[in-house]
C-alpha cells in the first residue's frame, strides 16, 4: 500500500509543483535554477506532461481577451467544466504575472551579443520534451519544423521581433521557414542565427554543443562574448563543435549526406564500438554494457535503427561474433565462449 504522504499525486501535488517550476524558468534567475528543474523533469514523462500543460494553459490564458467575452451557452453538464476551466487559466496568468513583475528578480544577460540582435523576452513561451526512446516531430507557429530526439527538451520563445528556442538538452534539428524575424537557437554558452535553413545542435553532457549544417547557411557564436564578436559561417556539411576550449573545433564538409536520426536509422563508418554502445543508450530504458571495456575498440560500419536498443544489441552480437547475457535489469555483450 503506497504511503499518501510519499504519493506525488496526492492533492495534485505534481500540478502545484510543475507550476511551481513554470514560474522559476520564466524568471530571471531561471539559469540558477536549471540543474534542479532537469533533475526534476527527469523523474519521469509524467512530469514533462504535467509541465508542458501547465505551460499549454498558460500560453491558451494569454490569448483569451477576457474583457470581451460572448455571452455563455453552456450545455448541460459541460457548464461547470468550462467554468473551471476559464477559472484555471486565468489562475494561472494571474499567478505567474504576479511572481514575474511584484518578485524581485536579479538581472541576467544570456543574450546572443550582436549589435543587429537583441535579447527579447515573450511570456508566451512553450517547452516541448520527449521520454526516453521518443523522436517528436513539431510543427511551430511560423512555419517551421522542430525535430526533437531522444531525452530532450527546447523552449520555444516567440514575439513581434524575434524567434527564439533555446535546447536545454539533449539534440533537436530545425528546418527554419523563410520570413523577415530572425531565428536564434541557444544551446549551453553558444548560440545559433539562420535563415531558411536545416541544422543540428547536441548538447547532451552539459558542456559540448555540437552544430551540423545540412542546408543554407548559418551564423555560430558564443554568447555572452564580447558585443561585436565575430561568428563563424557554416557551409553544408560542415559541423562546429564547442568542447569549453578556447577556440571552437571545425569539421570539414561531409561528402555523404548527414545521418538520418529523425528516421531512428544511423549509419556508422568504423565507428569504435564503444561509441555506438553510447548512442544507443541514449534511446534505451534498458541499457547495454560491454562486459571486457576492450571490446569497445572493436570497428563497426552499417546503418542500424538506433531507437530499438534491444534489436541493435542482437544485429551487434550477430554481425561481430559476441553473446548477450541479461543481468540486473542490463544487456551484456560478452565475448562469445568458444
Amino acid at each position: 500500500m503506497i504511503e499518501q504522504r510519499r504519493n506525488p499525486f496526492q492533492n495534485n501535488q505534481l500540478h502545484r509543483e510543475a507550476t511551481e517550476w513554470f514560474v522559476k524558468m520564466r524568471g530571471d534567475e531561471a539559469e540558477s535554477h536549471r540543474p534542479d528543474f532537469e533533475r526534476w523533469l527527469a523523474r519521469g514523462a509524467l512530469h514533462r506532461t504535467a509541465y508542458n500543460r501547465i505551460a499549454n494553459l498558460y500560453s491558451a490564458g494569454k490569448r483569451v481577451d477576457w474583457d470581451n467575452l460572448p455571452p455563455a451557452r453552456p450545455v448541460r453538464g459541460a457548464a461547470k467544466r468550462l467554468w473551471m476551466t476559464g477559472i484555471g487559466a486565468a489562475a494561472i496568468v494571474g499567478f505567474v504575472a504576479w511572481r514575474t513583475v511584484a518578485v524581485p528578480m536579479l538581472p541576467n544577460d544570456s543574450g546572443i551579443h550582436s549589435a543587429s540582435i537583441e535579447a527579447t523576452r515573450n511570456l508566451g513561451a512553450v517547452q516541448y520534451a520527449t521520454r526516453l526512446g521518443e523522436i517528436r516531430t513539431v510543427k511551430l507557429q511560423d512555419g517551421s519544423t522542430l525535430i526533437i530526439d531522444t531525452d530532450t527538451l527546447v523552449t520555444v520563445d516567440f514575439s513581434e521581433t524575434i524567434r527564439r528556442l533555446r535546447l536545454e538538452h539533449g539534440r533537436a534539428r530545425f528546418e527554419v521557414a523563410h520570413e523577415a524575424r530572425p531565428f536564434i537557437v541557444d544551446a549551453g554558452e553558444v548560440a545559433v542565427l539562420a535563415r531558411g535553413t536545416v541544422f543540428d545542435i547536441a548538447y547532451v553532457n552539459g558542456q559540448e554543443v555540437q552544430v551540423h549544417l545540412i542546408r543554407g547557411a548559418v551564423d555560430v557564436m558564443r554568447r555572452g562574448g564580447a558585443r561585436g564578436a565575430e561568428a563563424t559561417r557554416l557551409n553544408p556539411g560542415e559541423g562546429l563543435l564547442y568542447d569549453g576550449g578556447a577556440t571552437p573545433r571545425l569539421s570539414p564538409p561531409q561528402a555523404e549526406p548527414a545521418d538520418e536520426w529523425p528516421t531512428g536509422m544511423v549509419e556508422f563508418r568504423k565507428a569504435p564500438l564503444s561509441d555506438v554502445i553510447a548512442q544507443m543508450n541514449r534511446y534505451a530504458v534498458t541499457k547495454v554494457r560491454l562486459a571486457d571495456p576492450t571490446l569497445g575498440t572493436i570497428e563497426v560500419s552499417g546503418v542500424f535503427r538506433i531507437d530499438d536498443p534491444e534489436a541493435l544489441s542482437v544485429n551487434l552480437a550477430q554481425l561481430l561474433g559476441l553473446e548477450i547475457q541479461r543481468a540486473s535489469g542490463e544487456i551484456i555483450l560478452t565475448r562469445r565462449m568458444k
